[in-house]
């Protein structure tokens, strides 16, 4: 057992309940007690943390997150430059070891600032499910799906990664349906995309509106904008992540209000990019579910 005492104890409970100097009692991945005060069930064998002066809180989510291979690479190009001429040919040249180690070491700085799960979207899921084991982290994982021309990942490989690790650790490992991004993709793939997590029981993870070349390059494709050719889809949902979602029309956030898709906004990817700024207030107003990711290096 473990007991945590005389730290600020935020529970993130309904009621947002704060205890100044209060504990935390866990035993094994359980949590026992959570009050006010001195925990009075210690036995001989407790460990006891002091947190005076210190905040107790539930792990970080990080709801969008790319484990990370190449850090200060082309950082001075836009999005989509910086994808073709940095980010895609790292990730198609990954090996097993490669990808195992950058993982552990993303995962490992990821327990370092707090965050205990990742929702992280990357190629070779079984090497990134070692390095989550080992480094002991919650991870939710998906594949880069693309169009075969582009040379990512299929459908096929994704359902693989389900089959190999989805519940390793106890369930700290799952596996999600992941898509690059419509510039990459199409509705047909959309909708394969989401028969492929209907069938599996899991979720979607998904890059949407990040940029506003994005948004026309779908406009000049399909005629219609990224979050609107998802809706028609069927790609969106309640256990669907959409990524970024900095250029919303007004539409769109109504699409993802009425079918409950939740949003993690990245806004230091957003800075650091050039991509805009997230209509945020709107989409809390609208009672979307919004959440934050760093997303990657």
């Amino acid at each position: 057992m473990i007991v945590i005492k005389n730290g600020t104890v935020v529970t993130m409970d309904d009621d947002r309940t704060v205890y100044f100097g209060g504990h935390v009692a866990i035993d094994q991945d359980r949590i026992l007690a959570v009050g006010p005060g001195e925990y009075t069930g210690e036995d001989a064998g407790t460990e006891v943390v002091d947190a005076a002066g210190m905040v107790v809180m539930p792990g970080l989510i990080d709801l969008h997150f790319h484990t990370a291979i190449g850090k200060g690479y082309s950082d001075h190009l836009p999005l989509w430059e910086y994808l073709d001429a940095c980010w895609y040919p790292l990730v198609r040249n990954l090996d097993a070891e490669t990808a195992y180690w950058a993982a552990a070491a993303s995962y490992l700085e990821s327990v370092k600032s707090g965050v205990t799960t990742v929702n992280d979207m990357y190629r070779r899921l079984p090497d990134l499910a070692r390095a989550a084991v080992d480094i002991g982290i919650r991870a939710v994982l998906s594949n880069d799906v693309a169009l075969e021309e582009h040379n990512l990942d299929t459908l096929q490989d994704n359902k693989d990664a389900y089959d190999a690790v989805h519940g390793l650790a106890d369930g700290r490992i799952q596996v999600r349906v992941g898509i690059e991004w419509l510039p990459l993709a199409s509705p047909a793939l959309l909708a394969e995309a989401r028969a492929l997590a209907d069938e599996l029981g899991t979720g979607i993870h998904v890059h949407l509106n990040e940029s506003l070349t994005e948004v026309e390059d779908s406009k000049r494709r399909f005629g219609r904008r990224p979050t609107e050719v998802a809706y028609d889809a069927g790609l969106l949902g309640p256990d669907c992540v959409a990524a970024h979602c900095v250029w919303l029309s007004d539409t769109e956030i109504a699409l993802m209000r009425e079918t409950g898709t939740h949003i993690s906004h990245n806004p230091s990817s957003n800075a650091k990019l050039g991509n805009g700024i997230a209509r945020l207030p709107e989409m809390l107003a609208a009672g979307i579910n919004v959440g934050l990711g760093h997303d990657a290096a």
